[in-house]
């Protein structure tokens, strides 16, 4: 408003430039809010219209599309638009699929996928039924070779976890990657992480044009830990201000100086009102809530998550210990035909779960029902001790997807065993999450925790 007065004074011998200038600022900045407006509408879409619809449809397979719902095209409209994502929708509605659809949409093939350790074969696994033409490779550590797909170079995505990200990333700068996905991306919260600082060397070296952050928490302990985040989507930063703008408006970036060094202290917080509305009418940036969405998601869904053992060494000792044993057992003659099923021809016989029985025929070669009762009895036993090597070489995993979804929503977890249910509860307090447990112990107290 001061230019447009001082515009219009005509005393003034640069008035005839001013107004030309004022002009030009008046029109792009009108143009700006109208842009940021459906920035910030498209941010919380539930769905496109039928036209725009039908644009992501024709980018499309015609198996994938159908596979979408409403607000997920939305996702895959904003990766026709933009080079630098950060989708941000409320745990359960899809991301992955979303990324996916985005990838194939965008032909950004091949792609690199960064993930938790216990979300690799689950991305591997989405991505195979999702896109049955893509080839798929899943490396890092815990990897077992079978799951591992195809050579490096013939995938067309492959999917790492963080933590072993920097030691494969010349290998994965060697297949000339046109995508790279950071799930959980606040993974990446901590500017001075090793992970944080691998991924934007790889970005810097490899030249990455296309970035995808996903995450379901987007809103951090500080806004420092958003803009570590926006490091690696320079084109939505750039639209916040850039580096120094965003640290100094969000962060209040300041110049500490000590007795031995002087550092730049942005751990504080201010305009973050505004930092809200801003996000959303940046572009590049989406978030859908649970409850919007509710009415077009499914009643139920179940979800398998595959994962790598922990103590799978110890497991698989274990197994071949089993093995063994079974093989040394005698066996019951078989009953001639016509004299009924085989079985034990003194009686005898011992329950046991079908399930377990059809594991021993498959890890020995034998059958279950010729074993004498004694033996079977403690066939049973082991299998049950094997069982519950499984379940602790879960936990790992499964705490991590815990406090994963605990940081957003409640959580209700069961578990067999009460080892691992203390194990589970004991990660929980160490992430000062607030839990309690009902367990099969005897005595009321011994039951629930505070």
């Amino acid at each position: 408003e001061l230019a447009r007065a001082e515009a219009m004074d005509e005393s003034d011998p640069l008035h005839w430039a001013k107004k030309d200038i004022v002009s030009a600022l008046t029109a792009a900045s009108v143009g700006a809010a109208m842009q940021e407006h459906e920035h910030a509408l498209a941010a919380t879409a539930l769905a496109l219209s039928a036209d725009a619809a039908e644009r992501v449809r024709d980018a499309l397979p015609a198996s994938v599309a159908d596979r979408l719902m409403p607000h997920q095209f939305v996702a895959v409209e904003a990766a026709l638009k933009h080079r630098h994502l950060l989708f941000a929708d409320e745990q359960g509605l899809g991301k992955t699929i979303e990324v996916l659809a985005s990838l194939e949409a965008t032909a950004s093939w091949p792609a690199v996928v960064l993930v938790p350790a216990a979300a690799a074969l689950k991305w591997a696994a989405e991505s195979r039924t999702l896109l049955p033409l893509r080839r798929v490779a899943v490396r890092g550590g815990g990897v077992g070779k079978r799951d591992q797909g195809c050579d490096l170079h013939e995938a067309d995505l492959v999917v790492i976890n963080y933590e072993s990200f920097a030691q494969h990333s010349a290998a994965l700068a060697g297949i000339h990657p046109m995508a790279l996905v950071a799930d959980e991306a606040q993974y990446l919260k901590g500017y001075d992480s090793a992970r944080t600082k691998a991924v934007k060397e790889f970005l810097g070296k490899a030249g990455v044009p296309r970035v995808i952050a996903a995450t379901g928490t987007p809103v951090m302990n500080r806004p420092a830990e958003l803009l570590t985040l926006l490091t690696v989507l320079p084109d939505l930063l750039s639209s916040l201000g850039g580096f120094v703008y965003f640290a100094a408006r969000y962060c209040c970036a300041t110049l500490r100086t000590t007795t031995w060094a002087s550092y730049w202290d942005y751990t504080g917080a201010a305009n973050l009102e505004e930092l809200a509305v801003r996000l959303p009418a940046s572009g590049g940036f989406l978030r859908r809530q649970k409850s919007e969405v509710l009415p077009s998601l499914p009643k139920k869904r179940h979800e398998t998550l595959q994962v790598q053992l922990s103590n799978a060494h110890e497991y698989e000792h274990a197994v071949a210990d089993f093995r063994s044993w079974l093989n040394t057992r005698p066996l019951k003659q078989k009953r001639s035909r016509g004299r009924g099923r085989s079985g034990d021809v003194d009686g005898g016989e011992v329950e046991g779960s079908s399930a377990a029985l059809t594991w021993i025929n498959d890890v020995a070669d034998i059958d279950a029902d010729r074993l004498y009762p004694d033996d079977k009895q403690e066939a049973l036993r082991r299998i049950a001790a094997l069982r519950q090597l499984t379940g602790e070489g879960k936990v790992s995993a499964a705490a991590d997807l815990m406090c994963k979804i605990a940081g957003e929503e409640k959580v209700v977890v069961f578990a067999h065993h009460i080892a691992v249910q203390n194990a589970l509860l004991a990660k929980a307090v160490a992430e000062g999450i607030k839990a309690g447990a009902f367990t099969g112990a005897p005595g009321a107290a011994a039951r629930i925790r505070p």
